[in-house]
């Protein structure tokens, strides 16, 4: 999100839905819902340009039910669903912007939840200052 030409152009998203399991699916709520869309379409400093989910299992159709009513149309529109059809998926994305597990030519490592943690870790004082930033609500004024 802080690179000019994401800033510009938007991004596109890829969800893998693989693995989903009904356990998961049961922290889905509607407000859980609501936060996210909410997030994803008003707080998001980025422009998104489409999201793509793959690999969903039949359970994720309940799942999205809970969110839908509250993504705009707009948003909404740019939601493709793709299963497991590399080639419906490789209609909106070139193979060469995708790695190999999705049919595509990039060449990417893996990065591990694990990892993904170190990382936000790192990123810590960062996402502070980038928070700070905004307007004072009226309680925070008051303190």
């Amino acid at each position: 999100m802080v690179e000019p030409e994401s800033q510009i152009c938007g991004a596109v998203v890829v969800f893998d839905m693989d693995g989903l399991s009904l356990q998961q699916v049961w922290q889905f709520t509607p407000p859980f819902a609501k936060r996210i869309v909410d997030w994803l379409q008003d707080s998001i400093p980025l422009r998104i340009k489409g999201i793509h989910i793959i690999n969903q299992p039949y359970i994720f159709n309940m799942v999205f039910q809970l969110f839908k009513p509250f993504l705009r149309e707009k948003l909404r529109s740019r939601i493709i669903f793709h299963g497991t059809d590399r080639d419906s998926l490789h209609n909106h994305l070139s193979p060469k912007c995708l790695p190999e597990c999705y049919g595509g030519t990039l060449e990417i490592a893996r990065i591990t939840g694990p990892q993904w943690l170190q990382l936000l870790i790192l990123l810590d004082k960062e996402y502070e200052v980038i928070n700070s930033y905004g307007y004072k609500n009226k309680k925070q004024l008051k303190n």
